[in-house]
């Protein structure tokens, strides 16, 4: 839950920020926000689990013998497959609060602001002339 929650707030704060000021790709948003993801799971991994025990939630009592027992090893497996799924899920909830267009945009508008300078700043002397106009039609 929590790498996926740290993962999806970094990229998104990464896109619509640096992203859009060096003209980073939303992949590599994504990516620092994954670093981000892996530095706090080395850094706060241990915490979920001294939460549960704070909580009094007990701890299983197997044997060594038990634990390798090919039904164990299922169970294990597939709880462990369906905690991991579960945790992404939840840590995905954020998604229905963002503005998922919002880097798209500002990227955009970034992009034309830089085409507006130019031709407002060089336009004249490169054209010769004495006045221009600038027309943006958005399809």
């Amino acid at each position: 839950f929590m790498d996926n929650m740290v993962m999806i707030q970094v990229g998104d704060l990464v896109d619509t920020t640096i992203g859009v000021a060096f003209g980073l790709t939303t992949l590599t948003a994504a990516a620092f926000g994954q670093m981000a993801s892996d530095f706090s799971g080395v850094c706060f991994g241990g915490a979920v689990e001294a939460l549960f025990v704070k909580l009094g939630l007990p701890q299983p009592t197997i044997t060594a013998a038990q634990a390798q027992l090919p039904r164990v090893r299922l169970v294990r497996t597939a709880s462990m497959t369906v905690g991991v799924v579960l945790g992404c899920a939840l840590g995905m909830v954020s998604l229905l609060f963002m503005d998922l267009g919002k880097a798209e945009r500002m990227k955009k508008q970034e992009e034309l602001q830089t085409l507006f300078r130019t031709v407002m700043d060089q336009g004249q002397r490169l054209m010769k002339t004495e006045r221009m106009t600038l027309y943006i039609r958005d399809p």
